[in-house]
């Protein structure tokens, strides 16, 4: 067999992979119409060996600088968003849900792809840009949706969702790798991130019981086989804050130090 023709018939191995973990996603049925136009679409695309030989060549080769130019052209739409409103609202939002759904299960058939549980692939640079624009993002969020401006109701609606999803997809996986980063001032951003959506806990929480107790009834965001999301949630959140307390206060009392010097009263000041 021909070289080229093991190229093709790997094209369509990969493609069919492809569209079978995207027509297979669970969702709003927008969601799933839109996965199908793309399977139409991109399959032909998938199948031609030549341009499935250069998307793999360029991903595998600029995989950063790919992953840089998507997480930071999303930082640039929301910001337009907010300026604008209107359409690109919309646009910031199916960027966001849609189109990035999709492309994760196309890019996640390619040879070499990242495990699943994989870390947040930023390099320190971009891990401390990312910190210092989610501050920037929480403070335009609350102008524009909190303050007095053109915005309707709608659109302000949209906005929050839209930020909200950059928080929780982008702001929340990069503050768990900043608190993994050697330096102390990525540490101490990741916590500062943490503490401004309301979750600086977690710091203290993850570090000190999930590292340890993983996987066990001592640890209360290890859920039991069975256990329904809205229950789980309620037990982790609680759970999780009383959890790192006692840790940190048995930290604290172990070196002799002040109260004062508390970690969870630096989660309560950068929150407020």
């Amino acid at each position: 067999m021909r070289h080229s023709d093991i190229q093709k018939r790997t094209g369509r191995t990969r493609a069919n992979k492809a569209v079978r973990e995207i027509t297979s996603l669970n969702g709003p049925i927008w969601v799933k119409c839109y996965a199908h136009f793309c399977t139409i679409v991109l399959r032909p695309m998938y199948s031609r060996s030549k341009i499935m030989g250069r998307f793999q060549e360029a991903l595998e080769r600029d995989q950063m600088k790919l992953f840089s130019f998507v997480t930071l052209s999303l930082v640039f739409l929301l910001l337009v968003a907010a300026g604008f409103g209107g359409v690109w609202i919309a646009i910031v939002l199916f960027y966001i849900t849609a189109f990035t759904l999709v492309m994760d299960r196309l890019i996640a058939a390619r040879p070499n792809s990242p495990e699943n549980g994989a870390e947040f692939p930023a390099s320190h640079t971009l891990s401390a840009l990312l910190g210092g624009m989610h501050f920037i993002l929480l403070a335009v969020l609350v102008w524009r949706v909190g303050g007095p401006n053109d915005l309707g109701g709608l659109e302000r609606s949209g906005l929050f969702v839209a930020f909200g999803l950059f928080f929780g997809q982008v702001s929340h996986p990069n503050a768990h790798e900043l608190i993994h980063r050697n330096g102390r001032g990525y540490r101490r951003l990741g916590r500062q991130i943490y503490s401004s959506l309301l979750v600086g806990h977690h710091v203290s929480a993850h570090c000190l019981v999930h590292h340890v107790h993983a996987g066990t009834k001592f640890d209360p965001n290890s859920a039991k086989l069975g256990l329904g999301f809205y229950r789980f949630a309620q037990k982790a959140w609680i759970g999780a804050f009383r959890a790192g307390l006692r840790a940190e206060t048995k930290r604290l009392v172990a070196a002799d130090k002040s109260a004062w010097q508390h970690p969870y009263l630096e989660y309560a000041a950068t929150a407020f």
